[in-house]
């Protein structure tokens, strides 16, 4: 005899459907760029640009990635070739794919070109990256921000709720300065040389 559901029962048990087969897509687009990035790290053995390194900050920060995670980016992209860090973060077992994959999907996508998205995923061609170097920090040592939005107002609004929620004052308390990145043209800029 079948066990009837109710509408909510079958639609959460549609949404577990859906969401494995999304997952089971992730994980099937990253083996793909897994194998590309094997490919080309060997004729190609650079280190990723600071431009590069800008991208993979705002996809993390789209993401809302975890502080380690942060951490394990910065130190692949400073230690080993581009292609190297790919191939290592797109492994499905025990690379960053296996922890975030939409994630790395969107990685795999702008570096090595697996499906045709340029773009996180809702992020419309207007989206803009600011970063913030100045504003309050719980103790007097150097500060670094990276906001993905529209406009300056946003941005400041997004920053704001980001310093409030970490305990310290807003730019309306504390005033702080934004400086946008221009993701048109190859460029690099220092947030923090360890000054203070």
């Amino acid at each position: 005899m079948a066990v009837k559901m109710t509408y909510e029962e079958q639609l959460e048990a549609d949404s577990s459907v859906v969401e494995e087969w999304n997952r089971s897509m992730r994980k099937e687009i990253a083996r793909r760029a897994r194998e590309r990035a094997l490919v080309e790290l060997k004729d190609e053995r650079r280190k990723a640009t600071p431009y590069e390194q800008a991208l993979v900050a705002a996809l993390g920060l789209w993401h809302d990635v975890e502080p380690g995670i942060w951490y394990q980016l910065d130190y692949d992209l400073q230690t080993y070739p581009l292609y190297d860090a790919l191939a290592m973060w797109l492994d499905t077992d025990g690379g960053l794919a296996a922890v975030v994959p939409e994630f790395m999907a969107e990685v795999a996508a702008l570096f090595l070109g697996v499906d045709d998205t340029k773009r996180p995923s809702g992020m419309d061609e207007s989206m803009r990256v600011f970063t913030c170097v100045d504003h309050h920090a719980a103790w007097p040592v150097g500060v670094a921000s990276v906001v993905v939005a529209g406009d300056d107002a946003t941005a400041r609004e997004l920053l704001d709720a980001a310093l409030i929620e970490e305990g310290l004052q807003p730019g309306t308390l504390v005033p702080y300065t934004l400086q946008e990145i221009n993701l048109d043209q190859p460029g690099a800029r220092v947030l923090q040389t360890g000054e203070y």
